[in-house]
């Protein structure tokens, strides 16, 4: 009987955080492209990793409490640098295909 109680306890919250990725999902993307437009315009040409940090400081503290308890600080920077490529590889043809000019 406990062991059906627990696991249908983690079931559900499993359930629960997916229900708030989902939520949150395109409230943290905008505000992530947001932050990538600001970094740019405040931070030196050629200063990446200052920017990357900027934006990780600022989408973390955006995130919900029960979202930042299980999210790293190293997951959310693979995160944040997949939609930076994402955007990157939009805007060298208009179109999401894995490519981007110069390669």
């Amino acid at each position: 009987m406990n062991s059906y109680i627990v696991t249908s306890i983690i079931v559900i919250a499993i359930i629960f955080l997916i229900y708030l990725l989902i939520k949150v999902n395109r409230k943290v993307r905008l505000k992530a492209y947001e932050l990538f437009l600001k970094a740019e315009h405040e931070f030196i040409s050629g200063h990446g990793e200052n920017k990357m940090d900027y934006v990780l400081e600022n989408i973390y503290s955006y995130l919900p409490t029960t979202i930042r308890i299980f999210i790293s600080s190293n997951m959310l920077r693979s995160l944040v640098q997949e939609m930076f490529n994402e955007i990157k590889d939009l805007l060298d043809d208009g179109k999401r295909n894995k490519s981007t000019k110069g390669k």
